[in-house]
């Protein structure tokens, strides 16, 4: 009876082990919300940062080039075509995905629609990450987002400095 058990403890580990192997995505948590916009003007490139997440260790995140800060946009950064307006990265607990050029991996960003009377944007995500420590893909299934309040302000900051810079050129 204890050879059994102990054949059936050993069988148990065996498989916790190498379940955690191989080439299967690891599947996050679903993504709730918008955590966070930041701005930020690096020597005339103007960008807008957004973090999808649940906390500060369970996110994906994009900078995108202000000048796409507008309805109808679409951006795709892939492994067959790096774009340099739209950059992505997660974490996810301890590790970190990329997009990369050696592995099938993509972030897809549209935006969908910006009202700003209403003070309101949707914009939707979808993507599938690749980390090279772990060789383990992560991915985020298309999923939109509504942006409002103060992350609405952030993330419309760069149109409406554009549109008082224009405003004040004519007068």
């Amino acid at each position: 009876m204890h050879m059994r058990k102990t054949l059936a403890l050993v069988l148990l580990i065996l498989f916790f082990l190498l379940s955690g192997c191989g080439d299967s995505p690891v599947s996050p948590k679903k993504i709730l919300n918008v955590s966070t916009i930041e701005n930020s003007d690096n020597g005339g490139t103007k960008t807008v940062s957004i973090s999808f997440g649940n906390d500060d260790s369970h996110y994906i995140a994009v900078s995108v080039n202000s000048k796409y800060i507008k309805e109808g946009t679409e951006l795709r950064s892939s492994n067959i075509s790096l774009s340099h307006d739209l950059f992505p990265f997660s974490a996810w607990g301890k590790f970190h995905y990329l997009v990369t050029s050696q592995h099938p991996t993509f972030v897809d960003l549209k935006i969908i629609s910006i009202d700003m009377e209403k003070k309101k944007a949707i914009v939707q995500i979808a993507g599938k990450l690749f980390n090279s420590n772990t060789k383990k893909y992560i991915e985020f299934e298309k999923k939109s987002f509504e942006i409002t309040g103060e992350f609405f302000d952030k993330f419309t900051h760069f149109l409406v400095a554009k549109e008082e810079k224009v405003t004040m050129t004519l007068k």
